[in-house]
């Protein structure tokens, strides 16, 4: 057929097909309905997984390969690029038996032959990639989009680039709007300095979490949750925003509850704990360690339980109270009972516990309060015992003791240390009420005293004021309680003096005052003296700083000397040792070669330690002598390092610029001999701050950073003090298997 290339042709498009990234081909569809691939290049194979032999008469066998669900829309397509003769472009899938399912993209031109067949010219390419990197950007998008969370992409300089509708929910603002936005307007937390701090951190860093608060157009204020990661490639934060404002409040509520019931639970006069189902002592106040003799430590260590603690006959009536407030037939269990002390002696205690459940009737945990009712016990003890023992222990107490009337005050008895405390006999007591004794130097601190203990029965550890009957006013410490004497009720007074106590304490206040005055004095003096310390270690070092400046100095002296005279000495020697190649007959050749070799030798060697001694490359500026530093080390350790400097020209002073040299060639001898990493990036970039940061990183083998307080590493210790001598700040952060970071900041006006 005329319209069908010749073979030389063929073969020249065969030749080209080869560098085409698809399938070329020619596709007849002859008028009858028959059709073919009068040409196709070998990627047909990859294509089509056929030959181009299997399709140059009859196409069906590719036809065969079209996904059923396409088959209409591709021949439907043929044939309106038949009819109409306009160009045929077409996306597809084929189902090979190989491959599995593809996506192609056919594109051709049609041509009206002779016969009357079309003959179309054209290439049909594998698009599969690219289909499923398409889907990938719609499933993102179709994530982030119906996200509950808000989510964001700014750039390094806070404009808001893409927005969710999740967030546009959350501020009250639209996309658009958003789009149109600096972080600045939304941030309710954060000045605009600190949010440039933030994202400087972020940078750092790589990503951050924390908590802020965003601003809605209302102008009303909404807790958030942030999550951020900042992306090197594109210089773009991506960050997920929840909106926690609710949980604040309950947390805020709940902090508030708790902080509460700590309060009256720590600071309670009597005993309180808290346990388990188990028995398990949860915790405990400062009231239950004083009434058992343990601390609130030991009883936690020791996991002591309500069992274990509990007198042994007393044990069973409190399982059985538990298991029943467990079953809920049972909602509080009151008693007397037994505790042992911690040195094994017994406590008596009265005892009220709970079950505390949560809002679905789920129990929690139990609490109980106590109050310790030895006294009582050995009281009520001492009242049953026989009148004589009873009689001796009264009047042998150290406390003053008394028995009143709660009907008409009259007191019914006394022991001796009652009347020796007040200065009144026995006789002058009895039948007397405390009012008409004239006992209280304030009347109206006895009403209100018997007013609480109506109320509460008894009273533990408070202090009263009493007049002697000499007119000397004393403070006592008493413990009151209402007891029964056969029908009667009486109150038990038992009284300590505690005067002298009072006065002592008194004048350990002034003690205290005074030595609180020393203390401040000497604090003073040692702030001085710290002061005076800062000051001479500043001098030492700026001293240090100007003899390494010295040092430095001598080095390229020594290195241009060395490099000048030695190098040029060397380099006229090597001529004359050359010129004997030259005479003839040549003297000995083969050492002239060797004595040649080892000038060239002797010629590197100099030039290295020239170089060591003061590289060249720092009389070029910053930037080449980092090239330079860089380029040494991967030449020298075959470990790459990667140099990025984000700052335009910057102007240093030659101690600046020499300090800093040394400290990055510091690091990099540190990385070689110990980090046994494969990658270093050394990092130059100006801060938001108005400062300059230089950041070495490397993925070796990290350290343990709690030896950079020991000073016998000299190579962290003069990297350090080089930073303090330049006024910067100086970090490094390194944790072991994850690589060491070196971070210097330098203020702009100390370059």
């Amino acid at each position: 057929m005329n319209s069908i290339p010749n073979k030389e042709a063929d073969n020249l498009l065969i030749k080209l097909s080869k560098f085409v990234p698809g399938m070329l081909c020619q596709f007849q569809l002859f008028a009858d309905g028959r059709s073919c691939f009068p040409f196709a290049s070998d990627v047909c194979q990859e294509i089509y997984e056929v030959t181009a032999e299997e399709i140059k008469k009859d196409a069906a066998l590719v036809f065969s390969r079209i996904h059923p669900d396409d088959s209409e829309k591709v021949i439907a397509s043929i044939q309106e690029s038949a009819r109409t003769l306009q160009p045929w472009n077409l996306e597809y899938r084929v189902i090979l038996p190989q491959k599995g399912l593809l996506w192609l993209l056919g594109q051709s031109n049609p041509e009206l032959l002779a016969d009357g067949s079309i003959l179309w010219h054209g290439i049909i390419r594998d698009i599969s990639a690219t289909k499923k990197a398409e889907q990938l950007l719609l499933r993102h998008k179709f994530i982030t989009d119906t996200a509950r969370d808000g989510f964001w992409v700014v750039n390094s300089k806070g404009y808001v680039l893409e927005v969710n509708q999740a967030y546009a929910n959350m501020s009250g603002y639209s996309i658009a709007e958003l789009k149109t936005m600096q972080i600045h307007q939304l941030e309710a937390a954060e000045s605009t300095d600190e949010i440039k701090q933030h994202i400087a951190d972020l940078i750092r860093a790589g990503s951050q979490c924390f908590e802020t608060q965003h601003r809605r157009k209302n102008g009303t204020v909404f807790d958030v949750e942030v999550s951020v990661n900042y992306l090197y490639e594109t210089d773009e934060c991506f960050a997920f925003f929840r909106d926690i404002s609710k949980r604040k409040q309950i947390e805020a509520s709940l902090k508030e509850n708790l902080k509460l019931f700590a309060a009256i639970f720590n600071n309670a006069t009597v005993a309180m704990a808290q346990a388990s189902f188990t028995g398990e002592f949860l915790h405990v106040n400062e009231a239950f360690c004083r009434m058992l003799g343990y601390t609130a430590e030991e009883v936690l260590a020791k996991k002591l339980t309500f069992k274990q603690i509990t007198y042994s006959e007393d044990l069973a009536a409190d399982l059985v109270a538990v298991q029943e407030m467990l079953a809920g037939s049972k909602k509080q269990h009151v008693r007397e009972k037994r505790y042992i002390h911690k040195d094994g002696h017994p406590v008596w205690i009265f005892i009220s516990a709970q079950l505390v459940k949560d809002e679905a009737g789920n129990p929690l945990y139990f609490i109980a309060a106590m109050i310790d009712i030895s006294e009582r016990k050995h009281t009520e003890a001492k009242l049953l015992s026989s009148e004589e023992k009873f009689s001796k222990v009264f009047n042998a107490s150290k406390v003053g003791i008394g028995i009143s009337k709660i009907s008409d005050g009259t007191f019914i008895d006394v022991n001796p240390t009652f009347c020796e405390i007040h200065g009144y006999s026995r006789a002058e007591i009895i039948g007397k009420t405390a009012v008409a004794l004239n006992l209280w130097q304030c009347p109206e601190q006895r009403k209100k005293i018997m007013q609480k203990l109506l109320l509460e029965k008894s009273l533990k550890n408070i202090e009263v004021n009493i007049q002697h009957k000499s007119g000397q006013i004393l403070t006592l410490l008493a413990y009151l309680e209402i007891i029964k004497i056969g029908e009667e009720s009486c109150v038990l007074g038992l009284l300590n003096d505690i005067s002298e106590r009072k006065q002592l304490e008194g004048e350990r206040q002034t003690l205290y005052a005074e030595l609180e005055s020393i203390v401040q004095q000497r604090t003073q003096e040692l702030e001085l003296s710290r002061q005076k310390l800062e000051l001479t270690t500043q001098h030492l070092r700026d001293l240090a700083f100007e003899v390494d400046l010295a040092s430095e100095n001598e080095r390229k002296q020594i290195a241009i000397e060395v490099h000048d005279e030695l190098g040029q000495n060397l380099t006229a020697l090597r001529m004359q040792i050359a010129l004997l190649h030259y005479q003839q007959p040549s003297p000995q050749p083969l050492l002239i070669d060797d004595m040649l070799n080892l000038v060239d030798q002797l010629i590197k060697q100099v030039r290295n330690v020239a170089s060591n001694l003061y590289p060249i490359a720092l009389d070029m500026g910053f930037k080449h002598a980092l090239n330079w530093l860089v380029n040494q080390f991967s030449e020298n350790t075959h470990i790459p390092c990667k140099l990025i400097i984000r700052v335009e020209t910057v102007n240093f002073t030659q101690s600046v610029l020499i300090g800093l040299f040394r400290i990055i060639q510091e690091s990099l001898t540190n990385v070689s001999r110990h980090a046994q990493a494969s990658y270093v990036t050394v990092i130059v970039m100006r801060l938001t701050n108005n400062s300059l940061s230089l950041i070495i990183q490397d993925n070796g083998t990290g350290f343990d950073t709690k030896i950079l307080n020991d000073h016998s590493h000299f190579g962290i210790f003069g990297m350090r003090e080089r930073a303090l001598s330049l006024h910067a700040q100086f970090e490094i952060t390194s944790k072991i298997g994850h690589g060491t970071t070196i971070v210097l900041n330098i203020p702009d006006n100390h370059l």
